[in-house]
Parts: structure tokens; sequence; C-alpha cells
């Protein structure tokens, strides 16, 4: 038969119930940042949160207190409505907000559901669990304000983004038709705005010539330094002055002015004279051209074989500035820029120069007439992933 000792066992007892008792009250502290348990008239009879946090912290009802002492009066109301409704409805209420004052006088913002607490089918007590979400609101605020910031930057980065590819497009030449040429043009902008460039020099109709530029990088950038060698392109071309002249003083405006910034540019320039059937071409860093015979179809690369504008103080080493081709009637030229053969598939397959040559191929002769570059440029984009730069084809089509 078992004995049992009172004095010591019961203390033993009690110690256990003090120490689960201790562990229960540190998980109903940790449990949330507020448990309250009101009697119906909203008095506290049980806060977890017992007093002032540390200096400056919040404040929260004490037992023995109307829990809506403790809110800032602009709220009260919205707290005894929802004690009220929990008390009389049964039904907790949801994403409750009030504010309370802390040690230092400023308001916290509470969150919490009031929950009726039911014994023999009767609400006998509240519970409200809630927790402070100060700087949870306050970040909210701030991201909101931020937010909306953003997007009046956004706006007015759009707008100016719009103007200034309406620009940037204006400063794109009209296509150049006569009976003996077509000079057609198509330029798609990544951003809107970009680094591409043609310039048409169209004085002398049986002797043409144009430039087609890329600057590096795409976007605002690279449109602003584009528009700057617009200027100069346009103030070197007008005289008449040849491809090679033309890259040398160019190279030296842009090595000049932005050689700091890392800056360089891409060139083709051509010359065609029609009477005499030969076309002079230079070009600096550029894709190649590709003529393509009219009448055996041969495809004819035509190489740039100096260093890109920009990156040293002059664009031509020890190679002739000036290379010839022959022409005639029925021959087709297309010039680009390296945002063409920089074109994906679906999978990911670079097009690059074979693939160009390939597709140019495929499509047979363009029609001589304005809007070829475009469809040959969409019938390319077509078979592709959409572009990762800016894109500019033109297309001479001799008559």
């Amino acid at each position: 038969m078992s004995t049992f000792n009172w004095p010591r066992d019961n203390a033993e007892l009690v110690a256990q119930l003090q120490k689960q008792r201790r562990r229960y009250e540190q998980l109903v502290s940790n449990m949330s940042d507020l448990l309250l348990l009101l009697d119906l008239d909203g008095e506290v009879t049980f806060c977890n949160r017992e007093g002032p946090l540390p200096p400056g912290g919040p404040i929260y009802p004490a037992a023995g207190t109307s829990m809506l002492t403790y809110v800032v009066e602009d709220d009260r109301q919205t707290v005894a409505e929802a004690i009220e409704g929990t008390r009389t409805r049964r039904l907790a209420v949801r994403e409750v907000f009030f504010r309370i004052t802390d040690g230092a006088g400023r308001e916290r913002i509470i969150e919490g559901t009031f929950t009726p607490v039911i014994e023999d089918d009767q609400v006998t007590a509240l519970q409200f669990l809630g927790r402070d979400v100060t700087e949870r609101r306050h970040a909210e605020d701030e991201l909101r304000r931020t937010n909306i910031a953003l997007q009046r930057t956004q706006k007015n980065l759009k707008r100016d983004l719009d103007v200034a590819a309406k620009i940037h497009t204006s400063l794109l030449p009209m296509p150049l038709e006569t009976d003996r040429i077509l000079i057609d043009l198509k330029h798609v902008a990544l951003l809107g705005v970009g680094g591409d460039y043609v310039y048409i020099h169209r004085e002398d109709p049986l002797r043409p010539s144009l430039t087609v530029f890329d600057v590096s990088g795409h976007g605002i950038a690279s449109a602003l330094v584009a528009n700057r060698a617009h200027s100069a392109v346009h103030a070197i071309m007008s005289q008449g002055t040849p491809p090679p002249v033309m890259i040398e003083q160019l190279n030296r405006f842009i090595y000049e002015s932005f050689a700091d910034l890392g800056v360089f540019v891409t060139l083709f320039g051509m010359q065609l004279d029609l009477e005499v059937g030969r076309a002079c071409y230079c070009g600096s860093g550029h894709p190649p051209a590709m003529l393509r015979r009219g009448g055996t179809g041969e495809i004819i690369p035509l190489r740039s074989a100096h260093l890109p504008i920009g990156v040293a103080a002059s664009a031509f080493l020890d190679e002739e500035p000036m290379q010839y081709v022959d022409i005639a009637p029925g021959d087709v030229i297309w010039l680009y820029t390296d945002g063409l053969v920089e074109l994906r598939d679906r999978v990911g397959n670079m097009l690059g120069q074979a693939g160009l040559t390939e597709r140019v191929c495929q499509m047979g002769m363009p029609e001589a007439a304005p809007g070829s570059a475009g469809k040959f440029l969409e019938a390319v984009l077509a078979d592709n992933a959409p572009p990762e730069d800016d894109l500019t084809v033109v297309l001479i089509v001799l008559k």
C-alpha cells in the first residue's frame, strides 16, 4: 500500500502548478502583441501587457479599468460599437483599427478582433486579440506616397519619352524615289527613342549618298548622342562630302566630345553613281551591307574595314578608306544596324549574318516601292522573338 506525505507532496504539486502557470503566462505573452479579456461592460479583467513598456513605449489597458479610456477620443465610438456588436450578436468583429497613446504621447495603431466568450449558450465575456501595427501602417503610408510619386514621375517620363520619340522620328529621312532608284527605310526603337540614325543626301538624283549609324547602347542616352551626331552628319554630308572624309570628321567630333563616356558609333556610308554604275562605300565597325545581283541572285557582302567611330583619334589605320563595287539596274542593297542580326528565334538561337543572308535569299527581290523596307523587317521579326536592341533597315533598289 502506497503512502502519501501531505506537506512534502503538496509543496511539490504547488511548485509544478506554479511552473506550468509561468509557462502558460509566457506563452500568452508571446502569442500576441495584445490579449485582453473584458467583461460585458468593456472593463478589462486580464491583459497580457500590463502597464507601459520601456520609456516611450505603448501603454495598454490595465485590469480593472475600461478599455475605452485608453483609446483616443476619435476612435472610441468605433471600439464601443465593436464591443456592443460582439456582445449582442456573438459575432467576431474583424479588422478593427483604433489608436492608443504611448508613454511618449504618440499615437500607436492597434489592429485586432473581438470574439465572444460563450458559456452555457450565454456570452459571459469578450476577448480582444490584437497587435501593434503602427510601423506597418506608417510603412504602408510611406509606400503609398512613394508609389504616387513614382506614378507621377513615370507619367511625366512617358510624356517626355513620347515627345522625344516624335523628335527622333522627325529626324529620320523620308524615302527617296526616282525613276532610277528607291532608297527606303524602316526604324524601330526599342524604348521609343534610340541610337540608330539614317541620313540621305538627295541633292543630285543621279548621285545620292546615305549614311546609317548606330550609337552604342539604346534608350535616351544613345538618342541624345545620335541627335548630336545627326547634326554633325547633316552639316558634313550636305556639302557632298565623300564617306571617308565624313567618317574622319565625325570620328574627331565623337572622340573629342564623348571619349570619356565610353560612347562609340558604328557607321556605314555609301555614295551611288547611277550614271557610271558604281558605288563607293566606307564602313566603321558596322555590320556588312549586302548587295544582291538582280541577274544572278548572287549575294555580295560589303564589309566594314575600319574602327568604330569614337574609339581612337583616327578611325582609319592603314586600310584604303574607300571601297568600290559595280552596280546595275535590278540590284538591291541592304544596310542595317546590328539589332537585326542579333535577333533570336523562339529557342534563343541568334539570327546572325549567315541567317540574315539566308533569309534574304528566301524572300526574293523586294518591290521597288516605299514600304518595302518595312515589309522586309516585319517578315524577319515574325520568325523571331521580340528584339533586344534598336532596329533599322535601309533598302536600296536600283531600277
